[in-house]
């Protein structure tokens, strides 16, 4: 469960027609927040919009969380994906924060290996500096562990896992 993924910022990727009761328990965990920003339209769930919440529920191992925007579920590509996940290593390093945790959500017709292997690619893609040779910044900080959630992962998992490490790195 979502619940259970532990991490500096849990990044949950979220459709313009999805309820936040479709992740268990994430607007009572938010203190209604998430569901509050939907109603007002802060939040729409348009491609990459971001919305930060804290996670008050203490039975919750993360404790802030941070929903990206998909846009629509015909829309919905691995290259969208990519991009989700490197925005949240992006918004985590720029929070000064080590861990991530991705959970990823299930829709049809996307096999869940592509979803497994854009993850990775884009959580590798956030800890890309091309500035590392400017000497009057603060150091940097990089993601130094990222958990990924599918549902219905298969043995083929970890394989696109892999792939998407060898891509991200390249």
């Amino acid at each position: 469960a979502t619940r259970d993924l532990a991490a500096d910022l849990l990044v949950i990727p979220v459709f313009e027609d999805d309820d936040p009761a479709d992740e268990d328990g994430l607007d009572a965990a938010s203190g209604g927040e998430c569901g509050r920003a939907r109603s007002r339209g802060e939040f729409t769930g348009a491609a990459f919009t971001q919305l930060f919440i804290p996670i008050e529920d203490g039975t919750w191992k993360t404790r802030r969380a941070l929903l990206v925007g998909v846009g629509s579920r015909k829309d919905y590509t691995a290259d969208r994906l990519r991009r989700i996940a490197t925005i949240g290593g992006l918004a985590a390093r720029q929070r000064r924060l080590t861990s991530v945790a991705i959970a990823a959500r299930a829709v049809d017709g996307v096999p869940v290996e592509r979803v497994v292997q854009a993850l990775a690619e884009g959580a590798i893609l956030a800890n890309y500096e091309g500035t590392s040779y400017k000497t009057a910044e603060p150091p940097s900080v990089w993601l130094e562990r990222v958990e990924l959630r599918a549902s219905g992962a298969s043995g083929g998992a970890a394989q696109a896992l892999e792939r998407g490490r060898v891509l991200g790195e390249c």
